[in-house]
């Protein structure tokens, strides 16, 4: 075949393969119902496809507390540096802030006068290996008539130092100090890894304390439920397991468990409004009812 043969060739081909396209497109669009190709897309879908990679679009819904807190609209300022790993902070009704350092410090700031002052009377906190050290802090509901503060934090085994778990301790607020410091809960089993010690805690509008314990790294315990690893919890709060619980009266089941199943729990938080907890961990995000 000359090589005139072969570019008359080579256009009938492309001209076929140009034909076969358009039909198709065309008969796409007669089932989709679809009026414009790509090309003729609005600009404001075009400006869509072209956005940053991670960039969040802008919300337009309905509900007035998602487009209260796009991300568009927000400013960031510096309020205090310095910190060591700040894990979890907690406003006071006074407007300080309480602050959880994961090396096991707690503190607090006046916004007002900038001033950070070292809270006393904390217990002995491990710290300096992996996940271990302090996690989060919460209010007692009635915080303003007993002073109660609860925080969680890593405890190791008084038979073997080398093995942790998740510990949840109460104490009252005086000033800066801590006083009648009460440990009221520990999530078994110790366990010998580092990571993973969930931490979490939230209280509901009935008085309940939730606290969230991770599965210190090793999936099956999430699915144990004669341990305390990977799950919620739900305690009075004096650490006591409440009679209603899910699975009271279950002898395969822990009584202290609420929800089972879960990886690395770090934030809990209860809406009063729909009385839904939401929970939030190194994986999913997830909502309970």
């Amino acid at each position: 075949m000359s090589s005139k043969s072969k570019l008359v060739l080579a256009a009938l081909i492309a001209l076929v393969l140009a034909l076969v396209i358009a039909v198709y497109d065309g008969l796409l669009d007669s089932f989709t119902g679809a009026e414009t190709r790509t090309g003729d897309r609005p600009a404001t879908v075009q400006k869509e496809r072209k956005a940053k990679p991670g960039q969040p679009k802008p919300y337009h819904g309905d509900l007035p507390s998602l487009a209260g807190v796009n991300i568009r609209d927000a400013s960031l300022d510096v309020v205090l540096k310095g910190l060591d790993y700040p894990w979890a902070m907690e406003f006071l009704p006074d407007n300080r802030i309480l602050i959880n350092e994961f090396s096991g410090r707690m503190k607090v700031f006046n916004p007002v006068d900038n001033s950070l002052v070292d809270i006393q009377g904390l217990p002995d906190i491990p710290s300096g290996k992996g996940q271990v050290g302090l996690m989060d802090v919460a209010l007692h509901p009635h915080f303003e008539q007993n002073g109660l503060i609860y925080f969680s934090h890593a405890v190791r085994s008084e038979g073997e130092q080398v093995l942790y778990a998740t510990a949840v301790s109460r104490a009252r607020l005086a000033g800066s100090q801590l006083q009648d410091l009460k440990q009221i809960f520990v999530a078994t089993p110790f366990v010998k890894t580092l990571s993973n010690f969930g931490g979490a805690l939230e209280f509901d509008d009935q008085g309940y304390l939730y606290v969230g314990s991770g599965d210190r790294g090793q999936n099956w315990r999430s699915q144990n439920t004669a341990q305390l690893n990977g799950k919620i919890l739900r305690l009075e709060d004096n650490g006591q397991v409440p009679a209603d619980n899910p699975f009271v009266g279950d002898p395969d089941i822990d009584d202290a468990i609420y929800v089972m199943g879960v990886r690395n729990p770090q934030g809990l938080d209860f809406d009063e409004e729909s009385g839904n907890l939401f929970e939030t961990e190194h994986g999913p995000c997830l909502l309970y009812t």
